[in-house]
């Protein structure tokens, strides 16, 4: 072996030795809060939302309301991320979004409450993420 050769060699051994003792930190989690919608209205009117919790799970939570004045609380603990749909049938309903630490999708919070009011006949939807 070359006085070239036993140096590259060197480095070479140097780099892997290097690299297998760095150490990568853990990821960090992505941030996550309770899911807590409450729902209300007159008419028909359904919301389904799917999610994802802080292990990775996945969830879906769904309600339908048939008639007068229907009310629904949805809730899922420890939300990464969740995506919502609904439907408003002949009159408007309310979705409040409880402040537990996701950004209000809807604007702003007011006394710790996300409010959207679908118009009736409306087909929407929204997102909530850690």
């Amino acid at each position: 072996m070359t006085v070239t050769s036993f140096r590259l060699f060197s480095l070479a051994l140097a780099g892997l030795a290097l690299s297998a003792c760095s150490s990568t930190p853990a990821a960090t989690p992505g941030a996550y809060a309770d899911l807590n919608l409450e729902v209300s209205g007159q008419g028909n009117w359904s919301i389904e939302c799917t999610g994802t919790n802080h292990r990775g799970a996945t969830f879906r939570l769904d309600q339908d309301a048939r008639g007068s004045d229907g009310f629904a609380t949805l809730f899922h603990a420890d939300t990464t991320l969740a995506s919502c749909s609904y439907t408003a049938g002949d009159a408007p309903f309310t979705i409040e979004l409880v402040e537990t630490g996701f950004d209000c999708p809807f604007g702003a919070y007011d006394n710790g409450v996300c409010t959207l009011t679908a118009a009736a006949g409306s087909e929407d939807g929204f997102e909530v993420a850690g």
